[in-house]
């Protein structure tokens, strides 16, 4: 019954209706760390991948790992800005790290989400790769002060597989369920993902393709048990439906999700979203721009335009900026607010053997099972949910946890032990 009534106001209303910038699309991939393979993730191959059927992957990159990057794979990404980025995915990565506050309290979560941050500034430090501030929580979304956090501390926003936080109602507007994206919670752009490891109806993304919604895929390293090539088939649909798509980084793609119309005098109005947004005048000739500032701005925020500061004004009761932007030209504005902290002055030391048993648990999951046939059954049951329930219960129990990475140590060190054997052997013949 909507589908003739949006057909009928799209058509009439056109640009003068509030609309996107642009048709993007991203696929982000949960947890790997920048060493090649990573379980059935071969970056290369992924990247030939990439050329071919033109999409863009992010990494979700758990914080913890930043010092552990391989040069090989940094030297390939830092090649290839236009097929890699990476964003934040957590901290340390610990289940539901972001959780309700009567599991883990709002102070330890702030803690946290500032140690992520310094911990991925000396990732860049060490490789020279820029990171998005956009945070992917692990295993679930956070609650609504948590939100508020991450907007202190200058992020531009969470991907998520739910865009309502934690323990929070959905809204009652009829217009939440026709974008995948909502600033209704402490003003921090909330965006919606969907997982690229189960089948997605054709319908599904014309659909959304049709309302000028981004499409924000993901998958684990898993997914690529079935080929290398196992996302094509996906990024070959939306880009047959809308060949203008553009494939972008988390952080690109926020900065131009951005409502945008054209008024009666010939200049546009502008919604920001975020605290930062890339506007482009895509047209023939010179226009002006009324930019709405983001909900909640603080007084004390520094805005800059291209780098230069910059001001918003009371207008018709909201905080805007008017901009002049000649033909096929883009203005960078910025909000500059870090809740004042220095994440020079954090402290990014692992000094938990629990995260670091943790942590190895992982990797012998992702990089040493997935080499075995009943090993892949296994992380396959997890990465589908099935595993959910006892990993929590592990985590409780530290103990047990330990237990299980020391066998696991062990037997990672035999089967290098067996290779290394056979592989004397190999020579001396």
């Amino acid at each position: 019954m909507l589908a003739p009534f949006l057909l009928f106001l799209n058509h009439v209303v056109g640009e003068y209706g509030w609309h996107l910038d642009g048709h993007y699309a991203n696929f982000t991939i949960d947890d790997p760390w920048l060493t090649d393979p990573y379980g059935a993730l071969n970056y290369r191959g992924l990247l030939d991948q990439m050329d071919r059927h033109n999409f863009h992957t992010t990494i979700a990159f758990i914080p913890w790992n930043y010092n552990r990057s391989k040069a090989d794979v940094v030297a390939l990404f830092r090649a290839h800005p236009d097929r890699y980025s990476i964003c934040i995915h957590g901290d340390n990565h610990i289940h539901r790290e972001f959780d309700s506050y009567a599991v883990n309290p709002l102070d330890v979560q702030a803690r946290e989400i500032r140690q992520s941050v310094a911990r991925m500034d000396r990732f860049h430090g060490l490789t020279d790769i820029p990171y998005d501030h956009v945070m992917v929580f692990p295993h679930g979304v956070a609650p609504l002060d948590t939100f508020r956090a991450l907007r202190a501390y200058g992020f531009l926003g969470t991907v998520n597989s739910l865009d309502v936080p934690l323990g929070e109602p959905f809204p009652d507007d009829p217009e939440f369920l026709l974008r995948p994206y909502t600033t209704n919670y402490a003003g921090l752009l909330s965006m919606l993902r969907t997982s690229a490891a189960v089948p997605i109806p054709r319908t599904d993304i014309a659909i959304q393709i049709f309302l000028g919604n981004p499409l924000l895929f993901y998958a684990h390293h898993d997914l690529f048990e079935r080929g290398i090539g196992a996302f094509n088939q996906i990024a070959d649909m939306v880009n047959q439906m809308q060949p203008d798509t553009i494939w972008a980084g988390l952080g690109e793609t926020i900065r131009h999700t951005y409502p945008i119309r054209r008024r009666m005098d010939g200049d546009y109005d502008v919604r920001m979203l975020s605290t930062e947004i890339d506007l482009s005048n895509s047209g023939g000739s010179g226009a002006v721009f009324h930019v709405e500032a983001p909900e909640g701005l603080s007084p004390e925020a520094n805005v800059t335009v291209d780098g230069a500061s910059a001001v918003f004004e009371l207008d018709a009761g909201s905080s805007a900026l008017q901009l002049t932007i000649p033909a096929h030209q883009t203005r960078k504005i910025r909000i500059v607010s870090n809740g004042g902290f220095d994440p020079r002055r954090e402290d990014i030391r692992k000094r938990s053997l629990y995260v670091y048993a943790l942590r190895r648990i992982s990797d012998v999951r992702d990089m040493e099972m997935s080499r075995f046939s009943w090993g892949r059954v296994i992380v396959a049951a997890y990465y589908g949910g099935n595993a959910q329930e006892w990993e929590l219960a592990l985590e409780h129990s530290r103990w047990l946890m330990l237990l299980c990475g020391a066998l696991l140590g062990v037997l990672y060190l035999w089967r290098r032990s067996r290779h290394r054997n056979v592989s004397n052997v190999g020579s001396k013949k």
